[in-house]
């Protein structure tokens, strides 16, 4: 397949043992990248070629607004991840781009 036009992003947590979307993605030759949080990246280079993992940035975290008054003391969910993809893409020079979970 040739580069796709826009990026792909897999958000993905807890699920380096499964992979599913990435498997299927890789199975047909899409480049994509996977997103993972920062204590899983270890886990994650074991099984995904570490070029294509992006680890979520601690201040998307920080900055990332939960619309209550939880904030960080749940899970924030995929938002921040997704957040940080939409700006990599961007930060690249992209007008569009996909995410996907895994």
């Amino acid at each position: 397949m040739n580069d796709p036009k826009y990026p792909f992003y897999i958000v993905s947590r807890s699920r380096a043992d499964s992979r599913l979307t990435d498997k299927a993605l890789t199975k047909m030759n899409v480049p994509h990248y996977t997103v993972v949080e920062e204590d899983e990246y270890e886990l994650y280079s074991t099984v995904v070629n570490p070029d294509n993992i992006l680890v979520v940035p601690k201040e998307y975290h920080d900055d990332y607004d939960t619309c209550d008054d939880l904030g960080q003391t749940k899970s924030q969910g995929p938002g921040v991840a997704r957040n940080f993809c939409w700006d990599h893409a961007v930060k690249n020079g992209y007008l569009r781009h996909w995410v996907m979970d895994d």
